[in-house]
């Protein structure tokens, strides 16, 4: 990988026009399987956090209607 296509691609990733999940880190399935539920949970709520102190976050409950 080459670093601007690095830095696209995660400008791309924490990008709400990109992204539906409104800036929240994504990652595909097959990246997370690997990790436990504690460790998905603490990176879901890092992100939460992050958002909700930059006013940009939508309810989860929102996202999933």
């Amino acid at each position: 990988m080459t670093p601007l296509f690095e830095e696209r691609l995660m400008a791309d990733l924490f990008s709400s026009t990109n992204n539906p999940s409104y800036g929240l880190p994504t990652l595909p399935v097959y990246e997370t399987d690997g990790l436990t539920k504690e460790l998905q949970a603490r990176i879901v709520n890092d992100a939460e956090q992050k958002s909700l102190s930059l006013g940009i976050i939508q309810s989860r409950e929102e996202e999933h209607v």
